[in-house]
């Protein structure tokens, strides 16, 4: 007859086994944490030596480079954002009148002007008659479910410019801005970098190979899916300097004819939002998360780069 002992023992066994098993799995969920702790901490070292290396560099600036900003003292002069788009149409004018290689817009027009439809055709008009203006494109949340789509700036303003060219940028998980696409489109049509569209239109030689990293092509591959977004042409911005680099000058100064027509001349002139609280300021490695840099000026450091001052890399 077998004993309490000998009943219990093959139980015995069956624990020590499951706390073996237990014990092996969580060693092996315990590897893979570390595995990814560490893989995680060896790209935020990789990144961050990659940052202080940007920062120790000096890359000049080209001097055929200029941005106009809505700065602060702009706001402070003209009154609360989002001005009336005349105003902008006086802008181009002013900045027209001295002979600039191309002028870039970067401000969201997506919608017809609230103050009336004459607006949008004085801006157009002015405009048009530059010849030479990029207006910027963006993917937006219309309807906040998540799902991205086209923006295009009001179709008077868009039948008016010389080019569109897409804005976005790249956002590393830690929240700064190392790079960009150069090229960006959905399964219709393609567009440049509000940069590279804005040397096109300057009349710029730029190679017949953008820079950067191409995308991976499938072999299966036919055409393009309609809806898709596709990016191509990945590169890291030789940013060449901090925040306040490149030449500013103050939107309001310009308005009021307060800066020599020299200051545009042959230049390539990039109007954008520099005032702090209008959202439009990103963490880069030579401004760090305490000072952002405006996008118009992450957008002329992309023009910097391009016209061969610095040069782009890949990682």
């Amino acid at each position: 007859m077998d004993t309490l002992q000998d009943l219990a023992a093959p139980r015995d066994h069956r624990a020590n086994t499951r706390w073996f098993e237990w014990g092996l799995l969580s060693a092996l969920l315990l590897a893979c944490v570390v595995a990814l702790s560490a893989a995680r901490s060896f790209e935020h070292i990789d990144l961050a030596l990659t940052d202080q290396l940007s920062r120790l560099s000096t890359q000049p600036i080209s001097e055929e480079i200029v941005i106009v900003a809505i700065d602060d003292k702009s706001l402070a002069e003209i009154g609360r954002w989002p001005w009336a788009r005349h105003t902008h149409a006086t802008v181009i004018e002013q900045i027209t009148a001295a002979n600039p290689k191309a002028i870039g817009l970067d401000l969201i027009l997506v919608e017809p002007g609230h103050a009336s439809t004459a607006d949008d055709h004085l801006l157009g008009e002015a405009i048009a008659r530059n010849g030479r203006v990029v207006l910027p494109l963006v993917l937006q949340d219309r309807l906040g479910d998540g799902t991205l789509s086209r923006s295009e700036p009001a179709a008077a303003l868009a039948a008016a410019a010389a080019a569109l060219g897409h804005i976005h940028l790249e956002i590393d998980p830690d929240g700064i801005v190392r790079s960009t696409f150069l090229r960006e489109g959905d399964g219709d049509r393609w567009w440049d970098h509000f940069a590279v569209a804005l040397l096109r239109v300057g009349g710029f030689a730029l190679p017949a190979e953008l820079p950067g990293q191409r995308a991976p092509v499938s072999p299966t591959a036919r055409t393009p899916e309609a809806g898709t977004w596709y990016r191509d042409h990945w590169a890291q911005i030789p940013y060449a300097g901090p925040p306040g680099s490149v030449v500013r000058v103050s939107y309001a100064d310009v308005l009021q004819g307060r800066v020599p027509p020299e200051t545009f001349a042959q230049k390539y002139v990039l109007v954008g939002a520099t005032a702090s609280g209008m959202g439009d300021a990103y963490a880069t490695p030579r401004s760090g998360e305490a000072e952002l840099m405006p996008g118009v000026e992450i957008a002329a450091n992309v023009v910097n780069a391009l016209l061969g001052v610095s040069s782009f890399s890949v990682q």
